[in-house]
């Protein structure tokens, strides 16, 4: 399963994979409290909720992820430019 989520993520970005399983996570317990109120199943419909809630939570992890894969790109980027004008100065006072 890692592998998986490492693909999806290598693929479609970081924190993708957990944005997915979340929302599955939150359908499923939405469907599960669902099947608990027409059955009058109380533990069927906490278990729904705590699911629910886990999918909310894994995908809030995962728009973390992206956000911080976002800022360290631009981290990078910066890092290039930086690097790239103190060369450019330093290449300017040899001339």
């Amino acid at each position: 399963m890692a592998d998986i989520k490492k693909a999806v993520d290598n693929v479609a970005g970081a924190g993708t994979s957990d944005k997915i399983e979340g929302k599955i996570d939150e359908w499923t317990g939405k469907a599960k409290q669902a099947v608990g109120d027409l059955t009058d199943d109380d533990k069927l419909h906490a278990e729904g909720e705590a699911q629910e809630a886990e999918g909310k939570l894994s995908h809030a992890i995962g728009e973390i992820k992206e956000v911080a894969g976002l800022v360290a790109g631009v981290a990078v980027e910066s890092a290039h430019i930086v690097a790239d004008k103190v060369k450019h100065a330093i290449h300017k006072d040899d001339k």
